[in-house]
């Protein structure tokens, strides 16, 4: 991701305002007119240019469904959070709801099943 103008960054940051404070995203006319755009096309571009440095992101067809993107968002779609049970009982097994104790976040690249069964090596 390349790094954001200042303009980008007031854009985004009163976006993320927005959707804290009224609970929506701000239309392109209100963005405009807290920045003294006299253009809706200048929004337009800025809107663009933030999602292609990847900070934004919206559903086609939706009106206000600008929502702000970590950076990290992606890296943490590869981690998944395996619970962890504590103890298990001996003995016959028994049908009881258990709640977790915590939980272990692992990157699931890293438990690759397909890069396993070719190297097998002994731990």
């Amino acid at each position: 991701m390349t790094g954001l103008t200042r303009k980008q960054q007031q854009i985004l940051d009163f976006i993320l305002k927005g959707q804290r404070t009224e609970g929506a995203t701000p239309t392109f006319r209100e963005i405009a007119d807290q920045f003294g755009f006299r253009s809706l096309n200048s929004v337009t571009e800025h809107v663009r240019l933030l999602r292609q440095k990847g900070v934004l992101e919206s559903e086609p067809g939706k009106a206000r469904s600008l929502r702000v993107t970590s950076p990290l968002a992606k890296m943490r779609s590869r981690i998944v959070d395996i619970p962890l049970f504590g103890s298990i009982p001996a003995g016959l097994p028994q049908t009881r709801e258990q709640d977790a104790e915590g939980c272990v976040s692992v990157d699931v690249e890293s438990i690759d099943d397909s890069r396993s069964s070719s190297n097998t090596s002994t731990v």
